[in-house]
């Protein structure tokens, strides 16, 4: 039977406007805590947005943008991650769940046809436009950088999991067998998943950064490369202090720590080895003005800015490397395990 449904009032629609005002003023207030943050200049400060273009740039992800689509990849490629997407939907549910996924979505069907769109919308441009965007050749590294964007896309089949589920209980109001088959699906997703969700036991990043950060010499720079080498090393070195001697110098394979950016200043020289390539690309040779322009360029990522920006960073680690009178290491990824 259709439902019959008012029209809003301009009181009600007023009140509307002001929750969703509220709503994104909430949605927007992590950004402003990290700018206040960033003001207090934290041992860790994820892209430093300290400056208003500094976090926009951050929110955009303009460090990244030549990580993901620097690089066109071919078409078998992205089919390739099409059927990853498919394969990583199916995993996240127990085979049996897709009964009151089916049931949900024959439900909004029947009643709500433009939720229906829309949720299956979701599903379809999550995966599809995240893939036109991405340019990313289809690798176990990559595959990983890419499994949390399919968020929306699980979260769609668990709500239509959800309605279907509902529909169940409520057969089981006359036939108990109903609410006791509805009540055990969370049972099976459990038992489904929890070995592959486990990781109370799994202490390969503490144990391996571990051994990594005291092996080095005291007062060291430790160059990492990749986040599962240099996380697990910056939580243990400032969180629980384990060698916090050791200036865990690099974040990101491209941005430095600020504290190796003030050993190189401390150290008041540029290395001899990198001034012919600063003065080919018009970059001062000073300590200051080489800090300056690292925190410039961060964020170009025009050929020229890039190709400057590495020029810097090389200037920077040959002179920590000569000048700043501690240990330099440098990690490898070959042979580092994925955890």
């Amino acid at each position: 039977r259709e439902l019959s449904h008012p029209v809003p009032q301009a009181s009600s629609l007023k009140s509307q406007a002001f929750f969703c005002a509220i709503l994104l003023l909430a949605g927007l207030a992590p950004y402003g805590w990290m700018y206040a943050r960033a003001q207090a200049k934290p041992e860790v400060s994820w892209g430093d947005p300290s400056t208003p273009g500094r976090l926009i740039a951050h929110v955009q992800r303009s460090a990244y943008s030549r990580l993901e689509t620097g690089e066109k990849v071919a078409l078998r490629e992205k089919v390739l991650f099409l059927g990853d997407f498919l394969t990583f939907l199916w995993n996240q549910y127990t085979s049996i769940f897709f009964i009151p996924v089916v049931l949900g979505a024959a439900s909004l069907f029947r009643s709500r046809r433009r939720l229906l769109y829309l949720a299956l919308g979701i599903l379809l441009v999550n995966p599809l436009a995240l893939l036109l965007r991405l340019q990313f050749a289809f690798t176990y590294l990559n595959r990983a950088r890419v499994e949390e964007y399919y968020i929306p896309a699980y979260a769609v089949i668990a709500i239509l999991g959800g309605i279907g589920l509902h529909l169940i209980v409520q057969a089981g109001a006359r036939r108990r067998a109903g609410a006791v088959v509805a009540l055990l699906f969370p049972l099976l997703l459990l038992a489904e998943n929890f070995s592959q969700v486990d990781m109370s036991r799994d202490t390969i990043a503490r144990d391996y950064n571990r051994l990594l950060v005291e092996t080095v010499r005291k007062d060291a720079i430790l160059f990492p490369e990749g986040d599962n080498t240099t996380f697990p090393l910056m939580y243990l070195t400032l969180v629980e202090k384990v060698r916090p001697d050791v200036i865990v110098g690099d974040y990101y394979g491209t941005s430095l720590h600020p504290r190796a950016l003030e050993a190189f200043v401390k150290g008041g020289k540029v290395s001899s080895v990198a001034k012919a390539n600063l003065k080919k690309l018009t970059l001062p040779a000073t300590a200051d003005g080489l800090a300056k322009a690292y925190r410039d360029l961060e964020y170009d990522n025009t050929d020229e800015g890039r190709a400057k920006l590495a020029a810097v960073r090389e200037a920077i680690e040959a002179s920590l490397i000569e000048f700043s009178g501690r240990p330099v290491y440098y990690g490898s990824r070959k042979g580092i395990p994925f955890f």
